[in-house]
């Protein structure tokens, strides 16, 4: 914990991965007064060779926060859904947060490992399309990451909170 005062939360983790020399360093920020919690993360290279990457963000909305009266608004500039769909436009490539997945769990999926049980959408900030693994990634859009021995990448996500008056849709 950096910060824990009636003003401002701070929190940093820390954490390497298993299968890629890479570090990973998230601090969250929730400030008095401010209808925002911020992630800046840290990425770092630990190895001695240059690795392709992917970086995404999952956060989900559930109930009471995921309903009628929901508003999404997202800074991607691409559009991008399966080939097996009508693609609304060819993807392109973008920076480490120029693209937008949308997932959903709606209690429709039977069986492992969903069960039916969970009601969640998730709007994940991506440097890549599509989200179906790095070799495809590679193979495909070239949207991937590169980061070289000892590179730091920072990334921020931003979450805000807006009030919207549900009779008229408008943001207040």
């Amino acid at each position: 914990m950096l910060a824990d005062t009636p003003r401002e939360a701070r929190v940093r983790l820390a954490g390497r991965l298993f299968r890629s020399p890479f570090q990973i360093e998230p601090t969250m920020v929730a400030r008095d007064g401010a209808s925002a919690l911020t992630l800046n993360e840290r990425v770092t290279n630990e190895g001695a060779e240059p690795l392709a990457a992917m970086r995404s963000y999952h956060p989900c909305l559930g109930a009471p926060c995921l309903g009628p009266d929901c508003l999404l608004d997202s800074g991607t500039r691409t559009v991008w859904a399966e080939p097996t769909y009508d693609t609304p436009r060819a993807p392109s490539r973008a920076s480490a947060r120029g693209h937008a997945w949308l997932w959903q769990e709606l209690r429709g999926s039977r069986g492992f490992p969903w069960y039916g049980a969970p009601y969640t959408m998730a709007v994940e900030s991506a440097s890549n399309v599509p989200g179906l693994g790095l070799n495809r990634v590679l193979e495909g859009t070239g949207t991937h990451l590169i980061l070289v021995a000892g590179e730091s990448r920072a990334f921020t996500l931003r979450a805000i909170f807006y009030d919207v008056d549900a009779s008229t849709g408008v943001v207040e």
